[in-house]
């Protein structure tokens, strides 16, 4: 009888041992479930609050730059338009050999009251959300060959790109300085743009065949600071490289746009 009893203990015992350890099993399983899903509700809060933030930093943004266009527009444009029209009012009352030199002073300002309507237009006007940047780009090229300084030859993928205004912007200023900086220092002839998309992702490669410089022995200028700034601003990777004697490239890409909206 005892042994029956001994028996019957073992078995319960080592049933009662088995749905313990089962159920410890079960509740760290269960617990291991709810962590995972609460860190990835947790990563994904952390996303979206830091698309938010990027979001409303980009619309402040925005709105900071078309109160300075339209502050441009209508205060410093004023003013030169002023001092244009009193240089031409002046040019009777100045000796004949130094009229030549009122002129090229009125020309000046004149030229600089254009350069700044148009920044002022590319910071205020609501056509900058319509445009795309392909067209934008366009436009610079136009203005680039117009010089005759150096060719700027594109390459454009005529995808719809998934980018807003402010976006559209900064990756046109970045070029701009990337132009610039290769005007002013490289001594090219040709800079070359490449633009286009692959699923999500938009690159933009820019590359002169200037004559380079070493990259890790540079000192960060000005220009470079702002194109690296303004990329950060908006989301973008960006990489500056250059070899002495093959030129300089700039690459710039963006990830997770959409076709549906933008330019």
């Amino acid at each position: 009888m005892e042994r029956t009893e001994l028996i019957i203990f073992i078995v319960l015992s080592s049933i009662t041992l088995a749905i313990f350890i089962i159920a410890v099993i079960l509740f760290f399983h269960q617990w291991r479930r709810r962590k995972l899903s609460f860190d990835r509700e947790k990563s994904e809060a952390e996303q979206l609050y830091q698309e938010q933030l990027l979001q409303t930093r980009l619309d402040s943004r925005q709105q900071t730059m078309q109160f300075i266009g339209q502050e441009i527009h209508d205060s410093v444009g004023q003013r030169l338009t002023l001092a244009s029209i009193y240089a031409k009012q002046m040019e009777p009352m100045v000796p004949g050999n130094q009229v030549n030199k009122l002129k090229e002073v009125a020309g000046i300002i004149d030229e600089s009251l254009t350069e700044l309507r148009m920044l002022s237009r590319s910071l205020a006007s609501p056509e900058l959300a319509e445009a795309s940047l392909q067209a934008m780009l366009e436009l610079e090229a136009k203005r680039i060959n117009a010089t005759g300084l150096c060719q700027l030859v594109l390459q454009l993928d005529q995808q719809r790109l998934g980018l807003d205004p402010l976006k559209k912007h900064q990756l046109l200023r970045i070029l701009q300085e990337f132009v610039q900086n290769s005007l002013r220092h490289s001594g090219c002839r040709v800079i070359r743009v490449d633009l286009y998309k692959k699923d999500q992702l938009m690159e933009l490669v820019a590359k002169d065949d200037g004559k380079g410089f070493e990259v890790s022995s540079q000192a960060q200028g000005v220009g470079l600071y702002n194109m690296e700034r303004r990329a950060a601003e908006i989301g973008a990777k960006y990489q500056i490289s250059s070899i002495p004697g093959t030129g300089t490239t700039l690459k710039l890409e963006i990830d997770d746009i959409s076709g549906s909206r933008g330019g």
